[in-house]
């Protein structure tokens, strides 16, 4: 455990794996040790870079729904501008076609008109 210590200790790595080298008469199990190093420090530099184009593939999609969310904020928010453009329009010619029929002297339209009043009351 005492030489693990001192062989992860930051200061003394670089001493510790040049005299390795130097060294070539090594034990199967520090020939594996600095073949694991190696491959982790490969591992270590391919991933930043594919981390990075992760994150840049995963911020690009959030962007995009982004956008696609305030597009159809704005498009429900002229759905409701149209509707209640509409409704206002339907309701002036409601009121436009009651007056017509109010003034109207038409016979048969002055009876349905005194029917629905004696309705409603």
């Amino acid at each position: 455990m005492k030489g693990i210590r001192f062989f992860f200790h930051p200061y003394t790595f670089h001493k510790v794996i040049n005299s390795r080298l130097l060294n070539s008469k090594c034990s199967k199990g520090e020939k594996s040790m600095e073949n694991f190093i190696a491959l982790v420090s490969v591992v270590m530099v391919f991933s930043i870079p594919l981390t990075a184009i992760i994150l840049g593939h995963m911020r690009g999609n959030q962007k995009l729904k982004a956008k696609m969310l305030k597009d159809e904020l704005e498009l429900e928010k002229l759905k409701s501008e149209n509707f209640i453009a509409e409704t206002e329009k339907m309701r002036l010619e409601l009121q436009q076609l009651q007056l017509n029929y109010a003034k109207s002297e038409d016979p048969v339209l002055i009876e349905i008109q005194k029917e629905q009043m004696k309705s409603v009351l």
